[in-house]
């Protein structure tokens, strides 16, 4: 029982540190020429405001950045949503998203999708699941990222 106890807070911790680290120096923060595929997302609960902006050749994922303001957890996710996603071709990048999204959603502790268990950082931001209030924050920038490609949505909401 000391190990499952002591196995938390070691996560608790990695996820505070990891929040810091992107948040403090997002990656990718800024935006792209005018031929990037962008899109909107919104927090109304806490006022997060992200653009996500996307440049593909033949499918693949060759620039992703984004600017916006939000809280720590909502910045930091969108910087490790742009790195994870950079190189990638947009079907895999859109089943990471989702994937993704589903394990914030998801009771279990431990991810089954081995993508999520093989990347440290999304498998430490999986900690947010303890703070429930938190997971619209973490959320925004990849629902925000998978709108980008549906041409019926304009602004992203968490709400």
């Amino acid at each position: 029982m000391a190990n499952l106890k002591s196995d938390k807070a070691d996560i608790t911790k990695l996820y505070k540190e990891l929040v810091i680290k992107h948040a403090s120096n997002p990656y990718n923060f800024g935006s792209l020429k005018s031929d990037a595929v962008r899109s909107t997302g919104i927090n109304p609960l806490c006022g997060d405001k992200l653009e996500i902006y996307i440049s593909t050749h033949n499918d693949t994922i060759k620039k992703i950045r984004f600017e916006g303001v939000g809280c720590a957890i909502s910045i930091a996710s969108a910087s490790m949503l742009t790195e994870i996603l950079k190189d990638t071709s947009i079907s895999e990048a859109k089943k990471i998203a989702w994937s993704f999204i589903s394990e914030l959603s998801s009771n279990r502790e431990l991810s089954e999708n081995d993508f999520i268990k093989n990347n440290k950082e999304l498998s430490i931001l999986c900690a947010v699941k303890d703070f429930p209030t938190r997971i619209k924050c973490v959320n925004l920038s990849w629902q925000t990222f998978l709108s980008a490609f549906d041409d019926d949505i304009k602004i992203t909401s968490t709400e």
